[in-house]
């Protein structure tokens, strides 16, 4: 609950059953009951209430110096804002590329203004960008399924001999239309039989390959495509919960491989992709050229930034972190990146580790004891979002004050619920790092900024959950438990609270088992999951069910994955309670390290 709340119940309480007692103990506290408007007295009152109100709220916070340690220790993730997302795609501009070149993940860009403040986003994936352009995108209907072909033309000065084109990335564009985009990618993943690669060169000549279904593989999954920026102690299969719940865009992007040998030829005037199903399309899934985009990355809203210099005056145990802007509003504490000191007249710094690490060893370069720093993050009593404080401590727990003077901090930032007014379009400024040769804007919306979930028991509960393993997932109780607080979104809005509650109510029965696989050629055992769901409670019977479940399963196949062992295999199989038709994952080792 939130500080103000605790203050005016003190305060109401203070002023009504204050009144009350009197009248029924005249002679206790017979001046309770007189009323007054001496400004002295409100201001003892509200003063009294605002130290209560503190008290109280310390008595129901359930002791966070445990929680918050354990969880920083752990998982540190889990005590951070989720900040604002959205979609950004890049396009060449005209004559300015005759090859591919890379937009390396971590570009920054901004927004327009917001209250005079740019909100600041840094992209994910990789962009490799090509002087092509999408000219067309034919989805047809057939007998024995379905068809789609995509149309690309190169720019008139691009030398295709060195456009270095081997993989190419497309984003399924739905935004309100989120059925066509997760429709598409069900299609891909579960209908596809064959991939027709066409070129035609500027001769006229005209060449058709195959590549097989194997050439379109999913994006998001990989540890360098994440999009929450995760610590080596945090478990990675977290994150694609997480992800999936902040914003399942970021995994509605496949490659399109195995095109380098065929495109890597002088004189190539265009070409096309076409795509070969087994199903037809469905009557809903209407698909247009804007819904297929070349260029794509998720973005988050997250910056590097300092604090303001703390100076160590003797007489704190904490110190309030404030990230240096001239509206603490619009800024907000992510992480912590380095803590560093000096004492006035020396040159020598000194780096200071995190408490909740395991990094706890002595100096090697001096006989006193290493001295760390612990970040401690609560609801702030002026302004909405957290207060952040960082104390300093020496291994033994005996000092409690660094042998510095002035602290200096490194970190990363976010704006706060300041770009939750942005919209589609309003992200399109450089920065002074950004590339040259392509413009930019997003395309998606920008979901809200979310303060890190600190309600009664929820830490408890979290906390529980490190006792989960691979086989205690298969109850279905400790499952959806799991997937529940790892949505955030539905702490926090009502409707996304009962559509969360839906879905957690589509999964009903899973189980594990032990099955014998041939993988090339050597004899395995994997780990199987079964998994029963039912398509209409992720969103409505039909299509729209079917591919948003689809999406779902596909991202618990990668958590199962990351939660088996290394030395282990995992398989998902998925049945759909509503259409009785069976999913299935291609097997995949484990990548969770045995301890």
């Amino acid at each position: 609950m939130a500080f103000n709340k605790y203050y005016q119940d003190e305060l109401s309480y203070l002023r009504d059953m204050g009144s009350e007692f009197s009248r029924q103990n005249p002679g206790l506290a017979k001046f309770l009951s007189e009323e007054g408007n001496d400004p002295d007295v409100e201001r003892l009152f509200e003063g009294v209430s605002f130290l209560t109100g503190r008290l109280r709220q310390k008595l129901d916070d359930e002791l966070p110096e445990v929680t918050h340690a354990l969880l920083g220790l752990l998982w540190p993730h889990y005590l951070r804002p989720l900040p604002s997302m959205s979609v950004l795609e890049f396009k060449p501009i005209e004559n300015a590329l005759i090859e591919g070149k890379r937009i390396a993940r971590g570009e920054e860009v901004q927004s327009v203004e917001v209250e005079n403040t740019s909100c600041r986003f840094r992209s994910c994936y990789d962009v490799d960008v090509y002087p092509i352009e999408l000219q067309q995108v034919t989805a047809t209907n057939q007998s024995d399924g379905a068809s789609l072909t995509l149309d690309f033309q190169l720019e008139p000065g691009a030398a295709s001999e060195n456009m270095g084109l081997d993989t190419l990335r497309l984003f399924l564009h739905g935004d309100r239309e989120m059925h066509i985009s997760q429709g598409l990618y069900l299609w891909l993943f579960r209908y596809l039989d064959q991939v027709e690669l066409t070129v035609q060169l500027r001769s006229g000549e005209q060449t058709k390959v195959r590549l097989g279904s194997k050439a379109v593989s999913p994006v998001g999954f990989a540890d360098d495509e994440a999009l929450l920026p995760y610590s080596n102690r945090s478990f990675n299969g977290y994150r694609l919960l997480q992800e999936y719940f902040s914003l399942p865009e970021k995994f509605l992007f496949v490659d399109i491989k195995h095109l380098g040998e065929h495109l890597q030829q002088p004189m190539i005037e265009s070409f096309s992709l076409k795509f070969l199903f087994n199903r037809q399309f469905d009557s809903q899934l209407r698909l247009q050229k804007n819904h297929i985009r070349l260029f794509c990355t998720p973005i988050i809203n997250l910056f590097s930034a300092d604090a303001d210099p703390i100076r160590v005056d003797h007489r704190r145990l904490e110190y309030m972190v404030r990230p240096s802007h001239d509206n603490q509003e619009h800024i907000e504490l992510f992480s912590i990146d380095h803590v560093s000191g000096n004492q006035r007249g020396q040159s020598k710094r000194y780096d200071y580790p995190p408490f909740e690490s395991f990094d706890h060893e002595i100096r090697s370069d001096s006989t006193d004891k290493q001295v760390f720093y612990s970040l401690r993050r609560r609801l702030s009593t002026l302004q909405s979002g957290l207060d952040s404080y960082i104390s300093f401590v020496h291994v033994d727990s005996q000092n409690t004050v660094p042998p510095t003077e002035t602290i200096s901090l490194e970190l990363t930032c976010t704006n706060r619920k300041l770009s939750e007014v942005l919209r589609a379009g309003d992200i399109i400024y450089p920065t002074a790092d950004s590339v040259e040769f392509a413009s930019f804007r997003n395309i998606t919306r920008v979901t809200n900024s979310l303060q890190p979930p600190l309600r009664e028991g929820l830490h408890w509960q979290l906390i529980s959950q490190m006792a989960l393993h691979y086989r205690s997932l298969s109850r279905l109780d400790s499952l959806r438990t799991l997937l529940a607080c790892y949505d955030f979104r539905a702490f926090f809005d009502r409707q996304a609270e009962r559509a969360s509650q839906q879905m957690l109510e589509g999964i009903q029965s899973i189980s594990t088992e032990t099955r014998d696989r041939i993988i090339k050629g050597v004899p395995v055992r994997a780990l199987q999951t079964k998994l029963q769901l039912r398509e209409s409670k992720f969103g409505a019977k039909g299509i729209q069910g079917e591919s948003t479940m689809f999406l779902f399963a596909s991202v618990l196949n990668g958590f199962f994955s990351q939660y088996a062992n290394i030395n282990a295999h995992h398989e998902l199989e998925v049945e759909g309670l509503d259409n009785g038709e069976i999913y299935r994952w291609q097997i995949q080792s484990g990548q969770h390290f045995l301890l």
